[in-house]
């Protein structure tokens, strides 16, 4: 794997101003790796304001000074050298603008991505990075609790990393992880469900074994209970609808569609899939078919009755719905219109003005 001319271009270009510049992080990771990158993390000691001048920028993280080029697909994040000093709630740096390289990479999370590149493809490895590489190893830079104390999206990082790569967790930056499980309660459900879902569909389930063996989801119960329910035949746009089949409430974030999908799940189920409501929800259903398959419903049967269906949707009424309702009053309305689409799919009338006629004007509340 090479490393993006676009990025060398942007070293190279910020030299040509008279600053340093590095590619940092996990595309040094990846490349010397062997492994393909879109995101390229770039660090300097070139002033926000001047990169903002020379190039064409979104300013996305300026209050941390940082900002993003995005080109030919890529995206490049340039960050001014800085360190980290006291954090907020166990997550959010205050932050100090700093000369050198070195100090940049001190508050970084581990040695493997704490590497540097610069323009001449020159490695700058200052903790070791590239022996943890080599050894299949996630190493916390410096004092591990004090690393995760900092941020406690550290242990979800490590853990992301450990089951991406198949790599294991030395042993002092596994011990603090342990000591410091509680503090992921404080991290946004967000957060932690970006990386929860990072992890259990890494290559791996290195980080999956460490959860369960160390309890490292103690205080994050929610997706501690996900785990016990948890197998990679899940398709991940179904993870919702899991959580709620086993538990029986939504889980934190859980988005509109996966409410729709399981609404429309409780209604198939409670009328035993009939023709009806598999009728009224056959768009949900092609979204539902590994889930009803995992809960061991008839799958084929069910396909079989959605692909003969003798009607499709309302608008294919002989009888227009407006038509159907004029004959009735209130609810005996949808009452009425809903009787009749079954009574069309059960065969028991067809699907003809007279027949539906007829029909109709043996119902109640019956109009003329």
């Amino acid at each position: 794997m090479k490393i993006n001319n676009k990025a060398i271009e942007i070293l190279n270009e910020i030299e040509s101003y008279g600053y340093e510049a590095y590619i940092v992080g996990g595309a040094v990771r990846d490349y010397l790796l062997g492994v393909q990158t879109n995101d390229y993390d770039i660090t300097t000691n070139m002033p926000i304001e001047l990169l903002s001048e020379k190039f064409s920028i979104l300013d996305n993280g300026s209050s941390y000074a940082s900002v993003t080029i995005v080109a030919d697909d890529n995206s490049y994040e340039i960050t001014h050298f800085r360190k980290d000093l006291k954090y907020a709630n166990h997550r959010h740096p205050e932050i100090e603008l700093v000369d050198t390289l070195l100090e940049d990479v001190k508050r970084r999370d581990f040695t493997i991505n704490a590497m540097a590149l610069d323009s001449n493809m020159k490695l700058y490895d200052f903790y070791n990075g590239m022996n943890d590489l080599k050894n299949s190893t996630i190493r916390a830079i410096g004092d591990p609790n004090l690393r995760f104390e900092e941020d406690a999206l550290r242990i979800l990082r490590g853990l992301h990393f450990s089951s991406k790569l198949g790599f294991e967790i030395e042993e002092n930056t596994l011990k603090a992880m342990v000591e410091k499980k509680a503090l992921l309660n404080e991290l946004s459900h967000e957060r932690i469900k970006n990386y929860f879902i990072n992890i259990i569909y890494s290559n791996t389930a290195n980080g999956i074994d460490y959860i369960n063996k160390y309890d490292l989801f103690e205080y994050i119960p929610v997706y501690k209970g996900w785990l016990k329910i948890f197998n990679k035949d899940m398709d991940i746009k179904d993870l919702d609808i899991y959580y709620y089949i086993n538990y029986n409430e939504y889980p934190p974030l859980i988005k509109t569609e996966s409410k729709r999908l399981i609404e429309a799940l409780k209604v198939l189920i409670d009328s035993k899939f009939d023709m009806y409501s598999i009728y009224k929800y056959q768009e949900e259903l092609k979204s539902l078919f590994n889930v009803i398959s995992y809960l061991n419903y008839d799958i084929i049967g069910i396909k079989e009755i959605l692909s003969n269906l003798r009607i499709k949707n309302d608008n294919e009424l002989s009888l227009s719905k407006a038509d159907i309702a004029s004959y009735f009053q209130g609810s005996a309305k949808a009452i009425a219109i809903k009787e009749v689409i079954k009574a069309i799919l059960e065969k028991r009338i067809d699907n003809n003005k007279e027949q539906i006629l007829l029909f109709i004007q043996g119902l109640d509340v019956i109009k003329c």
